[in-house]
């Protein structure tokens, strides 16, 4: 048996026993959103909306809204220049609607991301001591935001981050979605030096916090406001709480296999803050690891290999065992997992795609340019 062949088993091995370490302590600090202590009292919240071009969502999105058994809370759902039907939409549900409030968005500012713009916008006109930013492709369990509160509150943190469940339809759609979320689990930390993880689909700041960050405002040109503002929540020494939405919250983030390519495209790079060498590295390794003992076991067979025979058969056997846990634990179809090796290698082309698109500032989102950012190498 080749010397260079063991070498690379017994690292591809390590790395897969490293992915189920960071699996276990992610799931430790990944608790589903369930049933709290109940507060007696409960805080204004502020739930706030960008939406562009949604007419597919955005009515069923602002009906769950609504239909929250909260005491105390606004909807505001700001259009952002919508060319669809969304403005119709929203005006129709705003007439038998009192919590509902609708704003018109103003032309885009220089350097600002439309997202990061449209919640800036939204922000300036909310009140409550607690704000919700929610996603115009989510529906909510009428129970989410008392639960998402009550977590607040008995934890003491300064957000709530929840993870929806992804909804998807078709094999390749599906696919594409549950194996970027599985990456996260299994092979990005939660919490760590530089980062706090969270999801921009729901994310419940108390007011005070959210203005000592800077807001929206200060990651204005970031393509991925979630992981930027988590990073200011660790920079600034406040606390965030990640819980499990699967049974409260839906998220619908793409039409079709080709709108979840182009719009991971448009997120994956940025996602690790625009840093081209961790970025490459990181997607090089997921694929050797992933790919390669699958290739070695019939080439290890048919020479007789026995110990590079166990060593691959293991290293397959961590790899989809824990991929397998993964998709439960966030909801997604179970039997995805038999299609993982396929898959890491479209995800693998969708995050190259990112990193080219970026550097040579093409990248574009429903009708817009995104902002231009700094590389960096590492």
């Amino acid at each position: 048996m080749p010397i260079i062949t063991l070498i690379f088993l017994c690292i591809t091995l390590s790395a897969d026993l490293a992915s189920v370490i960071i699996l276990v302590n992610n799931l430790r600090c990944f608790d589903p959103l369930e049933r709290e202590s109940m507060e007696k009292l409960y805080p204004r919240v502020d739930i706030l909306v960008p939406a562009r071009n949604e007419d597919n969502n955005i009515e069923k999105c602002v009906e769950s809204l609504l239909a929250q058994d909260y005491p105390d809370f606004t909807v505001t759902v700001l259009d952002d220049a919508s060319t669809d039907n969304t403005p119709d939409i929203l005006e129709r549900l705003s007439r038998k609607a009192p919590r509902l409030k609708i704003m018109h968005g103003k032309k885009i500012g220089d350097n600002w991301q439309g997202k990061n713009w449209a919640c800036h916008q939204l922000f300036d006109v909310s009140m409550a001591g607690l704000i919700l930013f929610t996603d115009a492709d989510t529906i909510h369990g009428p129970e989410t935001l008392r639960l998402a509160v009550s977590a607040l509150m008995n934890k003491k943190a300064d957000c709530i981050t929840v993870y929806p469940r992804q909804h998807a339809t078709g094999f390749w759609e599906r696919a594409i979605l549950a194996n970027v979320f599985c990456v996260q689990l299994l092979y990005i930390a939660f919490f760590s030096k530089r980062r706090v993880n969270m999801n921009g689909q729901y994310m419940l700041f108390r007011r005070d916090v959210y203005e000592e960050i800077g807001g929206h405002e200060s990651i204005r040109n970031h393509l991925v406001d979630d992981m930027s503002l988590g990073r200011l929540m660790k920079d600034h020494g406040y606390s965030v709480i990640l819980l499990n939405g699967k049974n409260h919250v839906t998220c619908r983030m793409y039409e079709s296999a080709k709108h979840a390519f182009h719009g991971f495209a448009r997120l994956l790079f940025p996602s690790f803050d625009y840093r081209v060498l961790p970025f490459i590295w990181i997607w090089y390794w997921l694929g050797f690891s992933s790919l390669y003992p699958l290739l070695i076991i019939p080439f290890s067979m048919y020479n007789g290999w026995i110990l590079s025979t166990i060593l691959s058969i293991a290293c397959v056997t961590i790899t989809f065992t824990t991929t397998l846990f993964a998709f439960h634990r966030l909801g997604f179809n179970w039997w995805l997992f038999i299609a993982f090796p396929i898959t890491i290698v479209v995800n693998i082309i969708i995050a190259f795609t990112s990193l080219f698109k970026t550097i040579s500032k093409r990248t574009t989102w429903k009708g817009r340019i995104m902002p231009s950012h700094k590389i960096r190498w590492a």
